[in-house]
């Protein structure tokens, strides 16, 4: 038998060897989720006619760099790094989403809280419209949060507030876990900030 041939097998067997090493040896993608701020017991606000307060909480915006997957940070205040193994479970514009109507559930206690598109029979009484404009941080220093924000009154589409929010969290650990943990804490922050302001505008109607 020729030698060359009779060394096929072995160099196969080599290829398979080092293929399934590199498999072997690639990290596993990790999933992350925002989470919502705990639960407590507040005021039950009601709306002008005295019913509980409805809330409609989106549409949300956000940049379209973080429209993927990746977790997102800055490596420079001019550039961004997507981590390849460090990945949102969901799209990032439904977990904001989702964990602002829970947030704001929670503070202002009550359940009426419903995220765009809502059905018509819903009813809601404030839109909470957001657009996003930093979400994202440094492993070694803060999440940033930057939203501009505005309530709406349902029945009528009339602005009844605008406002800019600023937030920063400090990431405790250099790590992704502890950057989405530090974007959570920022988006809690930022809806106490429209929660204080729907009060605000549920205590102005109360009182005409």
């Amino acid at each position: 038998m020729d030698d060359r041939i009779a060394g096929y097998p072995l160099l196969l067997f080599g290829l398979v060897a080092v293929l399934l090493s590199g498999c072997a040896s690639t990290a596993p993608t990790r999933f992350y989720v925002l989470t919502a701020v705990p639960e407590t017991a507040p005021r039950r606000p009601q709306a002008g006619d005295g019913r509980p307060l409805a809330i409609g909480v989106g549409p949300v915006a956000l940049p379209r760099y973080l429209d993927r997957p990746q977790v997102a940070t800055h490596a420079s205040p001019h550039e961004l790094r997507f981590a390849e193994f460090d990945q949102w479970a969901e799209p990032l514009q439904d977990g904001v989403t989702s964990v602002l109507a829970e947030n704001l559930s929670h503070v202002l206690g009550t359940d009426h809280v419903a995220t765009h598109p809502w059905p018509r029979s819903a009813p809601v009484a404030y839109q909470v419209v957001v657009r996003m404009i930093h979400f994202e941080g440094t492993l070694d220093g803060q999440s940033q949060l930057t939203a501009q924000w505005q309530i709406v009154d349902a029945e009528d589409q009339k602005e009844l507030m605008w406002k800019t929010s600023r937030f920063q969290s400090p990431v405790e650990t250099a790590d992704y876990r502890s950057m989405v943990a530090a974007l959570s804490h920022s988006l809690g922050a930022l809806s106490q900030d429209i929660a204080v302001a729907l009060m605000a505008l549920t205590q102005k109607q109360a009182v005409r």
